[in-house]
């Protein structure tokens, strides 16, 4: 009875670890389009300081990646795998509303979009709350 409680346990740990890369990869995803679309196009103040922001979250999202990974037995609880999961989808609609202003015209994007958009990245700490969530981890040891 317990070895099958245990087994639960470590089955709904890992599952939330799965749901927590897969968020992350969306994202990274999400990401590497923004920044393949802003090489393609000539570059403003706003966009240095986007690629800058998303080259971070990035990076960030590979060493919890990397983490997740190789935790074994899910060190990493499953209330922060929800924090990732929260964070993700919300960097990812972000991302994602900045490719459809491209989408719709790449005069709009940089003449009306962007500049908010990064400022928007910047007020919701995506990279300090993934960073929070990273240091977190590094304080469990695997």
């Amino acid at each position: 009875m317990q070895g099958s409680m245990a087994n639960n346990k470590i089955s709904k740990i890992q599952n939330d670890h799965l749901k927590a890369i897969k968020s992350s990869t969306v994202v990274i995803n999400a990401a590497n389009k923004v920044l393949e679309l802003l090489t393609d196009k000539r570059s403003t103040v706003a966009e240095k300081a986007i690629q800058v922001y998303l080259d971070r979250c990035i990076k960030l999202e590979n060493e919890l990646i990397s983490y997740l990974c190789n935790a074994s037995n899910g060190n990493l609880s499953s209330e922060y795998c929800q924090k990732l999961r929260l964070i993700n989808i919300r960097l990812s609609k972000q991302l994602k509303s900045f490719l459809k202003a491209a989408e719709y015209n790449l005069n709009y994007l940089e003449q009306y979009f962007e500049h908010d958009f990064w400022l928007e990245l910047v007020n919701q700490k995506f990279t300090e709350r993934l960073n929070d969530i990273l240091q977190n981890t590094a304080k469990i040891k695997y």
